[in-house]
Order: C-alpha cells, then sequence, then structure tokens
C-alpha cells in the first residue's frame, strides 16, 4: 500500500514539474540565431590573387547548441556610382555552435586584376567600400532555417598589399591579352628633311598638290596612307 502511495506522489510531483516548466515558457520553439559580418582582414598577396579572412558571429540564443548546414556569401566593392561590382566568394559547411556566440573565420581569395580595378574606381587610394551579402542555414533539430545577412564597410588594404598591387598593375601580371585594349595613333604633325623629295601621286594644280604620304612611328607600328595638301605652283 505504501509503495502505491509513493508511485502516486511521485506522478504527481512529475506532473507538477512538467506544468511548471510548460508554464514558465523554459520549453517552446527555439529561436532564431543572428549572423553578422564582424572583421574583414587582409592577409596576404600573391601574383594572381589576394587572401583575405572574413570574421562572421554567430550568435544562438537558444540553451542548446545547433549545427549549420551551409554559410555562402558574396563580396562586392561600391564605386563611386554606387553600383555593385563582383570581387568573389566565400563558404563554410557543417560546422557545430553552442548557445551564445560563436565565431567563424571564413578564408577568401580575390582576384587581383579585379582588385586592380575595384582600387582604380574608388576615392580614396588603397580605400575599398565593400558589400558583403549573403545567408546561412542552420539545423534547430526541429527545423532548417534561413538566416541571411548584410553589412557595407569601407576597408583600407595594407600598404604592403596595395603597393604590390600597383606594381602588379605595372607589369601587367594577373591579365590576359582580352583585357587590354587596341591603342590609338594620329598624325599631329610632319616635318620634311631638305632632302627628302615628295612626289605627287595626284594629279598638280596651280592651288596645290596632293600628296600620298605614308609614315611609320619608332616602335614600327605602320600608320595609314594619309593626303598632304602641299601649297605652291605647278610646274
Amino acid at each position: 500500500m505504501g509503495d502505491t502511495i509513493n508511485k502516486i506522489s511521485s506522478l504527481f510531483i512529475a506532473i507538477g514539474l512538467i506544468y511548471i516548466v510548460l508554464s514558465c515558457g523554459c520549453v517552446g520553439e527555439p529561436k532564431k540565431p543572428t549572423v553578422t559580418v564582424d572583421s574583414i582582414e587582409f592577409k596576404n598577396i600573391n601574383t594572381q590573387e589576394t587572401n583575405l579572412n572574413v570574421r562572421l558571429i554567430v550568435d544562438n540564443p537558444n540553451p542548446i547548441g545547433a549545427h549549420v548546414n551551409e554559410i555562402s556569401f558574396k563580396i562586392f566593392y561600391i564605386n563611386e556610382n554606387g553600383e555593385l561590382k563582383y570581387l568573389g566568394d566565400g563558404e563554410k559547411n557543417n560546422v557545430d555552435i553552442t548557445a551564445g556566440k560563436n565565431v567563424l573565420d571564413i578564408p577568401v581569395s580575390l582576384s587581383n586584376k579585379e582588385l586592380i580595378k575595384a582600387l582604380g574606381e574608388n576615392v580614396g587610394k588603397g580605400n575599398l567600400k565593400l558589400e558583403i551579402d549573403g545567408y546561412a542555414t542552420v539545423d534547430l533539430k526541429v527545423s532548417n532555417i534561413n538566416i541571411p545577412f548584410k553589412r557595407e564597410k569601407t576597408v583600407k588594404l595594407p600598404d604592403g598589399i596595395n603597393s604590390k598591387l600597383e606594381k602588379l598593375k605595372s607589369l601587367g601580371i594577373g591579365f590576359d591579352i582580352r583585357d587590354f585594349k587596341k591603342p590609338t595613333i594620329t598624325v599631329d604633325g610632319i616635318e620634311f628633311s631638305n632632302d627628302i623629295v615628295i612626289k605627287p601621286s595626284v594629279g598638280v594644280s596651280t592651288s596645290g598638290v596632293d600628296v600620298g604620304v605614308s609614315a611609320t612611328t619608332e616602335n614600327d607600328i605602320h600608320l595609314k596612307e594619309c593626303y598632304l595638301t602641299v601649297k605652291g605652283k605647278g610646274r
């Protein structure tokens, strides 16, 4: 009899505890974590790419940990006209996070060619106005949720990286032939030495002579034939 009473008492105590837990809101729908961009740090540079680190803070307000299936983002620079130009992207997959704030460092490689273009379109030497736009997919055990994040930030490139980009730009390293436009050449003036004989290629008149002229620059770039009118008397 005594054992039965003890069992009934234990059952009522358990039910009471469950009621207290539910009524105080300790158990319910999990809260949505947040993702913020904490910092962007440039690390090093080679002939083709510049490497940097993007630090994210994932704040999990729930009392238990969670699993991040995927983090993905794109990096843009903002030119003087306010236009977004793509620079690169970063990602990280399958990360376990704890309750509270979690620091995630994500390495990113950016094309030197695109960085040089970005620096040329921004005011302030060595400064870049960047925007990071991405999302994280978090598994909260009961459901998967997508968490968007975005941040605009002006960063200053380290002097060492900035000077190396300037040097690469002057050497043309990191570029291919499609990045270069054909130069144009115009004839600014023509000087004749005393020993040059001009032979007209078209009829002569007393008002002037149309003379066919060809020329070559010092770099052996041949110019198209042009015509010169020489004023004088015909013979």
